[in-house]
């Protein structure tokens, strides 16, 4: 396995082979005044991303400031979604928002409690929880509730009163209700939302109401988001596991992988390969029928951020005490790629074109660009 190449003034190391890899040259960076755990957002010709200082930033493809919108007392973690009209957003001073493309408020939903995973867009609803306990889903349009899962709660039934099973919760029973909803951002398939918590449990809900069609146990909180494939709901858990599990009934386990540490990363799926990240500082591909390593590359650091893909190469940023955004050839794992940031990544890696586009927590947004094989 090759090690990572030395930082060369912060410019794009190549480790050539035989000159068929693509060039890779770095074209800017937008440095801000606080550190940056957001994925950015690409729409039209903004890149958007929050910061721990509570702003989200608004950046032109050249690499200049376009906006900000500033949430008080308060930081954004999550990655901003849009429906090519409103920007979407969840912060940690228990909000979720709305802004228009020219970063103005348009409205905002409160939650019990911090709001930190990524939001999901899907037919004019939008998705995302808090970790207050809840999944919510709202109107993209207005921020109108349409449900929460689990539902408001019951009104007591005193003793000998008949219970109205019109509020009775479809599907199993929880116990007592879920726990905190943290970075686990949801993945929809089919009608269904599947989506992990800190209780340990990933929950599989229906879209069209919220109700609970089953939840998995694992043995840690999940923060992982599950991607969904060919009948089975891939994510990982702090129990040091990553999972396969069947989406029909959620009671078969098709397979799981043992790692090293906590698997924080949230895995993406590519011709049959499941490509996720473990807190043992292992960046793993695994094949989605088998659940057998078919390789993996040692990082500097746990591996936080998930792949992001471009042509036969994939890449991902390096946590605590690395901080390297990574290229790797995706069959062999062999690293062909490696520029240093200042501090670490906790974000991911986004490809539009062959622009890639990676935030950091030394409070820079750069920008590269891939200059294609002939």
């Amino acid at each position: 396995m090759k090690k990572p190449v030395p930082r060369l003034m912060l410019a794009a190391v190549l480790v050539l082979t035989a000159g068929c890899t693509p060039k890779i040259e770095k074209l800017w960076e937008f440095p801000i005044s606080s550190p940056i755990y957001s994925t950015p957002l690409v729409t039209g010709d903004l890149i958007v991303f929050g910061s721990e200082s509570g702003t989200l930033h608004a950046v032109g493809q050249n690499g200049q400031a376009r906006w900000r919108y500033q949430v008080s007392s308060s930081q954004i973690f999550s990655r901003p979604a849009t429906d090519g009209k409103l920007i979407f957003f969840g912060a940690t001073n228990q909000t979720f928002y709305a802004v228009d493309m020219k970063g103005q408020l348009k409205w905002k939903f409160v939650t019990g409690e911090r709001v930190k995973a990524d939001p999901v867009l899907l037919d004019g609803v939008v998705y995302t929880s808090s970790y207050d306990g809840h999944v919510y889903a709202l109107q993209a349009a207005t921020g109108k509730k349409i449900w929460q899962f689990p539902a408001v709660a019951k009104p007591k039934v005193e003793e000998g009163e008949e219970e109205n099973k019109n509020e009775a919760a479809a599907g199993p029973p929880l116990d007592p209700k879920p726990g905190a909803f943290s970075y686990s951002a949801p993945a929809i398939k089919d009608g269904v939302l599947y989506v992990g918590n800190l209780d340990g449990y990933l929950y599989a809900l229906r879209t069209a109401d919220g109700k609970m069609k089953w939840r998995f146990k694992t043995g840690g909180g999940i923060t992982s988001s599950p991607a969904v494939e060919g009948g089975a709901v891939f994510f990982g858990s702090k129990d040091d596991h990553v999972y396969a599990v069947d989406t029909a009934t959620g009671k078969k386990v098709l397979w799981k992988f043992k790692t090293g540490d906590d698997v924080i990363s949230s895995p993406r799926v590519i011709d049959g390969v499941v490509f996720i990240g473990s807190s043992d500082n292992n960046f793993y591909a695994i094949d989605t029928q088998t659940g057998k390593e078919t390789c993996h590359f040692t990082a500097k650091g746990p591996v936080i951020s998930y792949g992001a893909f471009f042509q036969d190469l994939v890449f991902f940023g390096g946590g605590q005490g690395d901080g390297n955004i990574y290229g790797l050839n995706r069959t062999t794992c062999e690293l062909f790629f490696s520029t240093k940031t200042g501090y670490k990544i906790e974000s991911d890696p986004v490809f539009d074109g062959d622009r890639l586009y990676v935030t950091s927590g030394d409070m820079k947004l750069y920008a590269f660009k891939i200059n294609k094989k002939k």
